[in-house]
């Protein structure tokens, strides 16, 4: 399934964000955690080459207790791992989830400008 909750982010493409979170998982559960760019005109801003930018990471179950996981978008030339597309004002945080039953927990979802 998708789970939304259209938390929207505000971003400084100046600054570098990490976004991380922690997931349990007792099965093959797999999720997404990622989001696009949106800015005053449209939900899909665009890369430098026309493709709709996003940013994400996975989990992958089952894990060996709680598992931290993390990702860092910045400008370019930041060292970040995900570079800001050009007229971005805001991301949001989107969760997919699929695969075996069993559960699965997420916490602590953070983003920090660094």
């Amino acid at each position: 399934g998708v789970f939304s909750a259209n938390y929207q982010i505000p971003v400084d493409t100046q600054r570098v964000y990490r976004i991380s979170t922690h997931v349990y998982a007792d099965a093959a559960i797999m999720a997404q955690f990622g989001g696009y760019g949106i800015n005053k005109v449209t939900q899909n801003v665009r890369t430098k080459d026309d493709r709709v930018w996003e940013w994400s990471f996975w989990a992958k179950g089952p894990t060996d207790g709680w598992r931290m996981l993390e990702t860092t978008i910045g400008p370019e030339g930041s060292g970040a791992k995900i570079i800001w597309p050009p007229g971005i004002e805001m991301t949001h945080i989107v969760i997919r989830i699929g695969g075996e039953p069993g559960t699965f927990y997420v916490d602590n979802i953070s983003v920090e400008p660094q």
